[in-house]
């Protein structure tokens, strides 16, 4: 690998972003309960779920919103490397296969449970 190769992984890897819509809870149990339920009635639940038990902030997302930082999906983040608690990004980076429910992952904020 030369060095034009080298800066340009080096740039598309920065320059990547995961998108996830997550729920975050203070307690494990809790996050554990959730996702029970979530198994039941399916993914599509995962937004009102949100809305209704997510602590962060981004619950509070609706795709109609007039201000950009309030439009999406409820719960949900898009974000790069190096801007997020360390466990949330890895486990959200590491996400494989897509689409699935993932967590409970354990961060400094608390107990997330997400989709990628």
């Amino acid at each position: 690998m030369n060095l034009f190769d080298g800066l340009k992984n080096a740039i598309a890897d920065a320059t990547r972003e995961v998108k996830v819509q997550h729920i975050l809870v203070d307690k494990q149990s809790e996050a554990v309960d959730l996702r029970r339920r979530l198994e039941k009635e399916g993914l599509d639940s995962f937004g009102s779920f949100a809305q209704q038990y997510s602590t962060c902030g981004s619950s509070k997302k609706t795709p109609t919103a007039k201000m950009s930082q309030l439009r999406g999906e409820p719960g949900e983040l898009v974000f790069r490397p190096g801007s997020m608690d360390k466990a949330f990004e890895k486990a959200a980076f590491d996400a494989a296969p897509l689409n699935t429910l993932w967590g409970p992952v354990k961060s400094k904020f608390g107990y997330h449970l997400m989709v990628v």
